[in-house]
């Protein structure tokens, strides 16, 4: 390998000052200095060196692999067991703690899923008389524990580079792509032994119900292997590239210079690092910002702390590299789909149902989100001023303009892939009636495949082509502004021009720019005020709490308005309770003493845990609210998201209600929490006391009428039938019409001379019978009647019988009074 191709300081010895001892191998892996005039000849095999392989490779490269593969893996795996260990003692209950086994599947499971793998599921499951095989799986990409193996593969990586320099490009890729098999090999074989059908004392197929078969869980073996080989592999070139390029040329012939494509490539790149890390560290103080506002001022965060902060360190980095790309206004997408089959019995309509649907998020759902891009605009002009002072005459942005497109553009679908979450499911079995069924089913998240790569682009070659302006917004700002920008790498010639004792190598001093900048940066300033500001509001006024009590003083000073307006759905027409009659009447009374507790919040829907007192007795509640529409699109508002209280009259079998003057048909009324009292309906036979009760935000209630025949109305129906009794026993011939007597008989006789005493009068009782709308007449004793009169009876063939005739019958005076006052009218009921 010739020194124009840079890989001279591969082979070099490890540099003065460096401790590391040589590695066994680096008598046979350094090249021997050639000086010049002098031809390069391969020397022989070395006695006892390790047998060269293809590549460049050796015999102790794989126990090399090996070891910096356990030495990068292991540490992580023992951090991530313990965590595991401490959280399930913690968090899971008592009996499912689990054993070391369990944490040790957990830990190999996540780092499984950091390095491209899936998290996987399978088995058999029978549910009555269906039965189906499962199959599921699940891929996440937590970044924290992905960078953390990555950084100590790459330092183990760099370590062995300097001390056994390669070859040349073809062996430091052989010798990557050896520690990236290495270490898939380890974590396949781990992910395929971590397979469990029990974790932390649950059996997984009883749970699900299984009948045979059992459920599996654990990392899918093939996507562990083909990730980590690939992640490890990348993350060992690029630091045995670096630790190569490191090493200082060995004596000889002076290297060609550097192409001006690849400077201005390497120009590009750091430009572009400078521009991510500002845009990165941006978006992790916005999360930690975030994470504190929502830990101490929302209290979002309690309840299960140790489980969400658990998630939270493992996908910090997630939430911020998912910011960033927010900021970059790369909108998120959600995508679903799902089939399924059945036959044969479905065939004749159709056997196969599929459906699929997507969302995308944007910054303009939520505008105050359309901040981001401020804070993207000023990082990109922080770049631009930072890499114009830390070079005299900075490479020309408009040539490299085109080869940041194409980073940008690789980098968006990098990250858009890293942090992409996909779900996909998979059954098929069978059922009775039904045949064999089957169905299938995907769901993704993440940034958006097609904005992150050209949102990426664009930005990388805005930032770029900004540099162009870079000198004239450094000495348009003030000096101290563009001192702490720049930092403390400023190049000497820009030193002297921003203390003003030295002329700049570039760009111009611009009034009108400084003036820009200057409203700028009060708009800016101004803006984040503003957003402290409505989230202190957000947080602090505008709460569940403070939407309940409204809520409820409302209900206390009988405001239906207020109270309608505090609704998310609106009762219709029927406001019979909700009168301004009725409210202000004394037929209620209001809650009062409105005391609001505790909040159980969940994001956009809210618990709320309220008390108040109802004529003396207190009463407690729950108010359910849900986030409503954004007031001048920034405020939140929360609106109660249950009905109004009601009150449910049931059917009008007997007497009818009224309050305040309005009568109560039939129905469930919505009404204001409170006590009411309903009184009876006008009638002319019945009455009832007054009907008192309570009705609560969420319990119903309604009236309930008692009603009785009025005294009255017992007394003049009792009048009615002692005189229509008198008026029967004055008649003086037959046959009778309603009148209660011969019922007993057989047959009527013939009578002359008829006369009617009632020697016993019967008693009787009276009830409202709704359906014959009067009262009942019950017998409780009979009565007794004496008849006298002359009979005759009558005879075919011979002369009629005429005889006296004296008996006593008994009678009963069963029927029904209708009417009312003077105009009761009896019916006797005939036999």
């Amino acid at each position: 390998m010739s020194q124009q191709d840079g890989w001279d300081a591969a082979a070099a010895p490890t540099p003065i000052g460096q401790d590391a001892p040589p590695h066994p191998d680096a008598a046979h892996n350094v090249a021997p200095q050639v000086l010049p005039g002098q031809s390069w000849m391969p020397a022989g095999p070395t006695p006892g060196a390790p047998r060269v392989l293809p590549f460049g490779l050796t015999s102790s490269d794989g126990t090399t692999a090996l070891r910096m593969v356990a030495r990068a893996f292991l540490p992580v795996l023992v951090v991530l067991t313990v965590l595991m260990a401490v959280l399930a003692q913690i968090v899971l209950p008592d009996g499912h703690g689990g054993s070391l086994a369990d944490w040790l599947r957990t830990a190999v499971a996540l780092m499984a899923l950091s390095l491209g793998g899936r998290i996987v599921a399978h088995g058999t499951v029978d549910v009555g008389d269906a039965a189906a095989e499962v199959s599921a799986g699940v891929r996440l990409i937590p970044l924290t524990i992905t960078l953390a193996l990555l950084i100590l593969t790459a330092r183990a990586s760099m370590r062995d580079e300097r001390q056994r320099p390669s070859t040349g490009p073809a062996g430091l890729a052989a010798r990557s792509v050896t520690t990236g098999l290495v270490a898939g090999l380890a974590m396949g074989a781990a992910a395929l032994l971590g397979r469990t059908s029990s974790l932390y004392g649950l059996d997984l197929g009883g749970e699900l119900g299984s009948m045979r078969g059992g459920m599996s869980l654990g990392a899918g073996a093939l996507g562990t292997l083909l990730g980590t080989s690939v992640f490890v592999s990348l993350a060992a070139f690029v630091a045995r590239t670096a630790a190569a390029r490191s090493l200082p040329p060995l004596p000889g012939p002076a290297p060609s210079p550097t192409s001006d494509r690849a400077a201005e490539l390497f120009w590009v790149v750091r430009a572009l690092r400078t521009f991510a890390i500002g845009l990165l560290v941006a978006a992790s103080l916005f999360l930690l910002v975030t994470l504190l506002y929502q830990a101490a001022v929302a209290d979002d965060l309690d309840g299960n702390r140790p489980q969400q902060l658990a998630v939270l360190l493992a996908l910090g980095l997630n939430g911020v590299l998912a910011i960033a790309l927010g900021a970059l206004a790369v909108p998120l997408a959600l995508a679903a789909s799902g089939y399924g089959e059945s036959n044969p019995w479905l065939d004749m309509f159709d056997g196969s149902v599929g459906s699929a649907g997507g969302r995308s998020l944007t910054l303009l759902d939520y505008k105050p989100a359309l901040l981001a891009l401020l804070v993207t605009v000023l990082v990109t002009m922080g770049t631009a001023v930072r890499r114009s002072l830390h070079e005299p005459v900075p490479v020309a942005p408009g040539r490299a303009v085109q080869p940041a497109a194409v980073v940008g553009l690789g980098a968006g679908l990098l990250a858009a892939l890293l942090l992409r979450v996909a779900l996909d499911t998979s059954s098929s079995g069978s059922m009775v009636m039904a045949g064999d069924i089957g169905g299938s089913a995907s769901a993704s998240a993440g940034p958006s495949l097609l904005w992150a790569p050209l949102l990426g682009a664009a930005w990388a070659a805005l930032v770029v082509w900004s540099v162009r302006f870079g000198p004239t917004l450094a000495l348009s700002m003030p000096p101290r502004v563009a001192r702490a920008v720049a930092g403390r790498r400023i190049h000497p010639e820009w030193a002297g021009a921003l203390a003003g004792v030295a002329d700049a190598p570039a760009g111009r001093r611009s009034a009108g720019l400084r003036a820009g900048l200057l409203a700028a940066a009060g708009l800016a300033v101004l803006c984040v005020v503003a957003a402290i500001a409505v989230a202190v509001v957000n947080a602090v006024v505008l709460t569940p709490q403070a939407a309940a009590e409204e809520y409820l003083d409302a209900m206390a000073d009988g405001d239906v308005r207020g109270v309608l307006g505090s609704l998310r759905d609106a009762p219709g027409s029927d406001r019979g309770l909700l009168d301004p009659d009725v409210v202000a009447s004394e037929d209620f009374t209001p809650i009062s003493d409105v005391s609001v507790g505790e909040v159980d919040d969940s994001g956009d829907y809210a618990t709320v845990q309220v008390s108040y007192s109802v004529g003396g007795d207190r009463v407690e509640d729950t108010i359910d609210l849900a986030v409503g529409e954004k007031r001048y699109g920034v405020l939140r508002t929360w609106q109660v998201s249950e009905d109004l209280p009601s009150v449910e009259v049931a059917p009008e079998e007997v007497l009818a209600a009224e309050i305040a003057g309005h009568r109560l048909s039939e129905g469930v009324h919505p009404a204001l929490a409170g006590g009411y009292t309903v009184h009876a309906v006008h009638h002319a036979l019945l009455t009832a006391q007054d009907s008192s009760f309570v009705v609560t935000t969420d319990e119903a209630n309604g009236p309930t009428l008692n009603p009785t025949v009025k005294p009255e109305a017992v007394t003049g129906a009792k009048e009615a039938v002692r005189k229509r009794l008198v008026a029967c026993a004055e008649a003086t011939e037959l046959p009778l019409s309603n009148c209660p007597f011969f019922q007993s008989l057989w047959s009527t006789p013939e009578l002359t001379g008829m006369r009617l005493a009632i020697t016993k009068t019967p008693e009787f009782s009276l009830e409202y019978d709704p359906y014959a709308g009067g009262l009942t007449i019950s017998t409780v004793t009979d009565g007794e009647v004496r008849v006298t009169g002359t009979e005759t009876t009558t005879y075919s063939f011979l002369e009629p019988d005429v005889r006296p005739y004296d008996e006593v019958l008994e009678f009963d005076v069963d029927g029904t009074v209708r009417g009312t006052g003077e105009n009761f009218t009896v019916e006797f009921d005939e036999w």
